[in-house]
């Protein structure tokens, strides 16, 4: 979410004057010691996540081994004649109101009816959202649809009163987004990722931990299939601390223990430190060998551009330092890409990649999650995948080497 949320002039002036007096209000919390850090989780259960920067393997040949057993049983590794089956796996990017272009991606996707059912779905920020549906399937769709286009930004966050900003934890009431979440993420939905992760698949979120500095990805399949008491609120707390721009939004409070010690986390938009992910290349590098026997295919959906924009910068301050913001943002989500590409070609994936182009051409209305335009962004995105015009075979600038070698 945090690549593409615009703010005003005059909430860019508070945010000065915030950072200078450093009023809010801040709940005391137990935080975490740097030396626990890793040793920490929810209810103690590590294997729920793991450090997406880690060397170590968060996915060791045992866990490996069961998820291929699982897909056996379920029919997803072999097919009725004994032959091996591709492996079909889809990242979702940060992204806003963008993500209404992934909506619109998945649901003509299904509607064109080659849509493959993923072994592995990942999702950062509003691609987080984006995920839960997208790996329990086509008839998910509907949610996409009604969320990214009969949703209104007044319906999602509310502004506040500059008292209330001067003492509170963000510049924004997200009480309204946080309802639609936990309204829509229920114990069934829950289930049903439960019931997937048994059939061997896989699906991850990322979120940002802002005390060690560092990406978390968390198995949503694990934490469906665990006994935790409060698994459905932390369910929906991880999705909306992926979508949590710093700052605009709170950081979410996540209750973490080792040992029976109790502890905090503060976790923020995973777009933080990814706009996009999907493999630590520790697993990849380790499973090499074994994973060279099954055809596997990488699906990027990016939810906003990857190409320059062109515009006139204003030479104040706050414009400056807000063009430069998103300007690095998008190279930040150009090297995520990229580094997926590059995991895919060493490994001889097939890769796949759809993002919003510049033939998009509707102006963006100065107010973010904007009812209409956020129409135009799921037909742009439903258009270009059922006219089988929206996936490319490499990022932007790996195409124009293409294009230049075979010239």
């Amino acid at each position: 979410m945090i690549a593409r949320l615009k703010l005003t002039k005059h909430v860019y002036s508070l945010m000065s004057v915030l950072i200078m007096l450093g009023c809010s209000q801040v709940p005391p919390r137990s935080a975490v010691p740097a030396e626990l850090t890793h040793l920490v989780a929810p209810a103690g259960l590590t294997q729920l996540r793991y450090f997406g920067d880690s060397r170590d393997n968060p996915f060791d040949d045992q866990y490996i081994q069961q998820l291929r057993q699982r897909q056996k049983r379920a029919g997803l590794l072999y097919n009725a004649q004994g032959h091996i089956l591709p492996a079909h796996h889809l990242a979702l990017s940060g992204g806003g109101e963008y993500g209404a272009f992934g909506a619109g991606v998945l649901n003509a996707w299904s509607k064109r009816g080659d849509r493959p059912e993923f072994s592995v779905v990942t999702g950062i920020s509003t691609g987080a959202i984006i995920s839960v549906f997208a790996f329990l399937g086509a008839e998910y769709d509907s949610y996409l649809t009604r969320f990214y286009t009969q949703t209104d930004g007044d319906q999602l966050f509310q502004s506040k009163s500059i008292f209330t900003m001067f003492t509170g934890l963000s510049l924004v009431n997200t009480e309204p987004f946080e309802a639609i979440v936990r309204e829509t993420i229920s114990a069934d939905i829950i289930e049903q990722v439960a019931q997937q992760h048994l059939r061997g698949r896989l699906l991850l979120m990322g979120t940002t931990d802002l005390d060690s500095q560092r990406p978390v990805v968390w198995n949503m399949g694990e934490l469906a299939l665990s006994d935790i008491a409060n698994k459905e609120t932390l369910f929906e707390d991880i999705i909306i601390a992926s979508s949590s721009v710093p700052g605009v939004f709170p950081a979410k409070m996540i209750d973490v223990s080792y040992q029976q010690r109790q502890f905090q986390e503060l976790h923020v938009d995973g777009g933080i430190t990814h706009q996009v992910f999907l493999f630590p290349e520790v697993t990849l590098a380790k499973q090499q060998d074994k994973t060279s026997a099954r055809e596997h295919r990488v699906y990027i959906i990016y939810n906003t551009k990857l190409d320059p924009d062109y515009h006139i910068a204003d030479a104040s301050l706050l414009a400056n330092t807000g063009r430069s913001i998103f300007t690095l943002l998008k190279y930040q989500g150009r090297g995520d890409v990229n580094q997926i590409y590059n995991q895919s070609i060493r490994y001889g994936f097939k890769f796949k990649l759809a993002y919003i182009r510049d033939d998009f051409e509707v102006t963006r209305p100065p107010e973010f999650f904007n009812r209409g335009y956020m129409n135009q962004l799921y037909q742009y995105g439903y258009r270009q995948t059922y006219q089988g015009q929206v996936w490319l075979n490499a990022p932007p600038e790996f195409k124009y080497v293409e294009q230049h070698m075979t010239e």
